[in-house]
Protein backbone atom coordinates (compact mmCIF):
# COMPACT_ATOMS: atom_id res chain seq x y z
CA UNK A 1 0.00 0.00 0.00
CA UNK A 2 2.91 2.34 0.69
CA UNK A 3 4.32 1.71 -2.79
CA UNK A 4 1.04 2.81 -4.38
CA UNK A 5 1.05 5.98 -2.28
CA UNK A 6 4.61 6.72 -3.41
CA UNK A 7 3.65 6.26 -7.06
CA UNK A 8 0.60 8.53 -6.70
CA UNK A 9 2.75 11.12 -4.90
CA UNK A 10 5.36 10.94 -7.67
CA UNK A 11 2.67 11.49 -10.33
CA UNK A 12 1.32 14.45 -8.35
CA UNK A 13 4.77 16.02 -8.06
CA UNK A 14 5.35 15.49 -11.78
CA UNK A 15 2.04 17.17 -12.58
CA UNK A 16 2.89 20.16 -10.37
CA UNK A 17 6.37 20.44 -11.94
CA UNK A 18 4.94 20.31 -15.46
CA UNK A 19 2.60 23.23 -14.67
CA UNK A 20 5.44 25.50 -13.56
CA UNK A 21 5.40 28.75 -15.61
CA UNK A 22 8.97 28.25 -16.86
CA UNK A 23 8.16 24.73 -18.03
CA UNK A 24 5.01 25.94 -19.79
CA UNK A 25 6.94 28.76 -21.48
CA UNK A 26 9.72 26.43 -22.65
CA UNK A 27 7.13 24.03 -24.03
CA UNK A 28 5.02 26.63 -25.87
CA UNK A 29 7.78 28.96 -27.11
CA UNK A 30 8.80 26.86 -30.16
CA UNK A 31 5.18 26.61 -31.31
CA UNK A 32 4.69 30.36 -30.95
CA UNK A 33 7.89 31.15 -32.88
CA UNK A 34 7.02 28.80 -35.74
CA UNK A 35 3.42 30.05 -35.84
CA UNK A 36 4.57 33.66 -36.15
CA UNK A 37 7.16 32.70 -38.79
CA UNK A 38 4.75 30.72 -40.98
CA UNK A 39 1.95 33.24 -40.44
CA UNK A 40 4.14 36.10 -41.69
CA UNK A 41 5.45 34.04 -44.59
CA UNK A 42 1.97 33.05 -45.74
CA UNK A 43 0.67 36.60 -45.21
CA UNK A 44 3.37 37.99 -47.50
CA UNK A 45 3.32 35.25 -50.14
CA UNK A 46 -0.37 34.29 -50.39
CA UNK A 47 -1.54 36.58 -53.22
CA UNK A 48 1.52 36.40 -55.53
CA UNK A 49 1.84 32.65 -55.08
CA UNK A 50 -1.84 32.06 -55.80
CA UNK A 51 -1.60 34.17 -58.96
CA UNK A 52 1.41 32.19 -60.19
CA UNK A 53 -0.15 28.84 -59.29
CA UNK A 54 -3.49 29.75 -60.85
CA UNK A 55 -1.80 30.79 -64.10
CA UNK A 56 0.31 27.63 -64.10
CA UNK A 57 -2.59 25.31 -63.36
CA UNK A 58 -4.86 26.76 -66.04
CA UNK A 59 -2.30 27.37 -68.80
CA UNK A 60 0.10 24.47 -68.46
CA UNK A 61 -0.43 21.47 -70.69
CA UNK A 62 0.70 19.23 -67.82
CA UNK A 63 -2.02 20.33 -65.43
CA UNK A 64 -4.84 21.37 -67.75
CA UNK A 65 -6.23 17.84 -67.47
CA UNK A 66 -6.95 18.54 -63.78
CA UNK A 67 -9.11 21.52 -64.72
CA UNK A 68 -10.82 19.53 -67.51
CA UNK A 69 -11.51 16.65 -65.14
CA UNK A 70 -12.99 18.94 -62.51
CA UNK A 71 -15.20 20.62 -65.10
CA UNK A 72 -16.31 17.20 -66.35
CA UNK A 73 -17.16 16.16 -62.77
CA UNK A 74 -19.34 19.25 -62.31
CA UNK A 75 -17.00 21.50 -60.32
CA UNK A 76 -17.45 24.66 -62.38
CA UNK A 77 -15.92 26.93 -59.73
CA UNK A 78 -12.81 24.82 -59.31
CA UNK A 79 -10.53 27.74 -60.18
CA UNK A 80 -11.56 29.41 -56.95
CA UNK A 81 -10.20 26.65 -54.73
CA UNK A 82 -7.74 24.55 -56.75
CA UNK A 83 -4.83 27.03 -56.54
CA UNK A 84 -5.14 27.52 -52.74
CA UNK A 85 -5.40 23.75 -52.38
CA UNK A 86 -2.15 23.22 -54.30
CA UNK A 87 -0.46 26.02 -52.34
CA UNK A 88 -1.38 24.41 -49.02
CA UNK A 89 -0.19 21.03 -50.29
CA UNK A 90 3.16 22.50 -51.35
CA UNK A 91 3.57 24.43 -48.10
CA UNK A 92 2.80 21.34 -46.02
CA UNK A 93 5.23 19.26 -48.04
CA UNK A 94 7.95 21.88 -47.62
CA UNK A 95 7.29 22.20 -43.90
CA UNK A 96 7.39 18.42 -43.38
CA UNK A 97 10.64 17.96 -45.28
CA UNK A 98 12.21 21.00 -43.64
CA UNK A 99 11.33 19.67 -40.19
CA UNK A 100 12.72 16.24 -41.04
CA UNK A 101 15.93 17.76 -42.41
CA UNK A 102 16.43 19.97 -39.37
CA UNK A 103 15.84 17.00 -37.08
CA UNK A 104 18.46 14.95 -38.93
CA UNK A 105 20.98 17.81 -38.76
CA UNK A 106 20.31 18.27 -35.04
CA UNK A 107 20.51 14.55 -34.34
CA UNK A 108 23.78 14.21 -36.25
CA UNK A 109 25.29 17.23 -34.47
CA UNK A 110 24.27 15.97 -31.04
CA UNK A 111 25.22 12.32 -31.41
CA UNK A 112 28.23 12.45 -33.71
CA UNK A 113 30.36 14.95 -31.80
CA UNK A 114 32.71 12.32 -30.46
CA UNK A 115 34.73 10.22 -32.88
CA UNK A 116 33.71 6.62 -33.08
CA UNK A 117 35.97 4.47 -30.95
CA UNK A 118 37.05 1.17 -32.33
CA UNK A 119 37.64 -1.85 -30.22
CA UNK A 120 41.27 -2.82 -29.92
CA UNK A 121 42.13 -6.40 -30.65
CA UNK A 122 44.79 -7.84 -28.41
Amino acid sequence: MIAVQQVVRAFGLALVASMHPRMLWLSLRPFLIISVFWGCLIWLMWTPTLAILSAFLTNSMFTSWIQDGLLWAGFDNARAWIAPFFFVMLAYSFDYHQSASLYCIYYRARHCEEPMQTASVS
